[in-house]
């Protein structure tokens, strides 16, 4: 069934729960990276050009001078950080280029070349809008994040991802630029990352789904193609297969806190969008699940959906996600 395929491919949680999946891998690759420290207006003059001629090209942007070590960025010795970019370029070698641990030119397996180290010290929203669109938007998100330091002194981290055919991916059959940016844990940011939410709604910004982020059922809608397919299809076909083995009073209890949760949803809804707190959801489900999974829950719901917050939406718990179980709980099981 390709469509089924490609509505769990991204289905935010709303899917149930897949319990056996089979993939079909590529060969393994290697990869030299080509690290550079260069201005922004050198990156983004032929940022088009070196996109296309680069297996990976993806940089960072810092608007202060404190703003590359919060992502431990070392800078070559005497450079300034100020409106500078931290350039990663990464392409295929064949076998028979050796490996490299030189300096900025590392050569060797690409899960060892794409890795890097960060500290836990920021919490992110990341949006992906169409390629074409990127150096506007990003000469539009710079000068904003100017105007608002110190709130924006994380650096804005740019990369770029090819087109799929996954009905809510970001990039559902389209190129896309994929920009971030960072506030710190424990300040309060949120009209700032409000701000670039609507500056780069203004692209047809689509969501990374397990980060930060503030799309709305309208914008849902709008941005992604295949929501309404989407909707139709979880509402004919529940793709959570309860295997016969499986202990009938967990399942039991399972469906019995996953129907709480959708009837939570269906009343989470208002004005400025769809709602969640830990109190709400913890409501309708202590009846059905045991404390151990109620902790889990709420330390889930705590740590990544922003629980504490008056409006928005936040990661996997977001307002698309909850919308789309308003519609209607899913049917009867079956296999794909």
């Amino acid at each position: 069934n390709p469509d089924l395929l490609a509505a769990a491919q991204v289905s935010i949680g709303t899917l149930g729960v897949m319990t056996e999946v089979t993939m079909q891998v590529k060969p393994r690759y290697r990869l030299k990276e080509d690290i550079r420290h260069e201005t922004f207006e050198a990156v983004i003059s032929n940022y088009q050009q070196r996109v296309k001629e680069n297996r990976n090209f993806n940089f960072f942007w810092f608007p202060s001078e404190e703003s590359a070590a919060l992502y431990n960025i070392v800078l070559p010795k005497g450079e300034k950080a100020t409106d500078t970019c931290h350039v990663k370029i990464f392409n295929d070698v064949t076998d028979d280029v050796p490996d490299s641990n030189e300096h900025h030119k590392r050569v060797g397996r690409a899960y060892q070349i794409y890795t890097m180290v960060y500290d836990p010290n920021f919490h992110e929203l990341e949006y992906f809008i169409p390629l074409k669109f990127a150096e506007d938007a990003i000469r539009e998100l710079r000068e904003y994040m100017l105007a608002s330091l110190p709130m924006s002194v994380f650096p804005m981290e740019v990369r770029t991802v090819g087109a799929d055919t996954a009905w809510l991916s970001s990039q559902y059959r389209t190129d896309t630029c994929v920009i971030s940016v960072s506030g710190k844990p424990g300040t309060d940011y949120w009209d700032y990352l409000k701000a670039v939410d609507k500056l780069l709604g203004k692209y047809q910004a689509r969501v990374h789904w397990g980060k930060l982020h503030f799309l709305t059922k309208d914008q849902l809608l709008e941005r992604y193609p295949k929501a309404e397919d989407f909707i139709k299809l979880r509402s004919s076909a529940n793709v959570l297969k309860l295997h016969e083995s499986a202990n009938p009073e967990w399942i039991s209890r399972l469906r019995e806190g996953m129907n709480g949760i959708n009837r939570t949803l269906k009343k989470m809804h208002g004005p400025k969008g769809y709602k969640t707190t830990t109190a709400s959801l913890l409501e309708e489900t202590s009846s059905a699940l045991d404390e151990t999974m109620i902790a889990s829950l709420q330390a889930e719901l705590a740590e990544c959906c922003g629980c504490n917050q008056e409006d928005g939406m936040y990661g996997d718990l977001g307002t698309a996600a909850q919308y789309i179980a308003s519609q209607g709980p899913m049917q009867a099981p079956i296999t794909f």
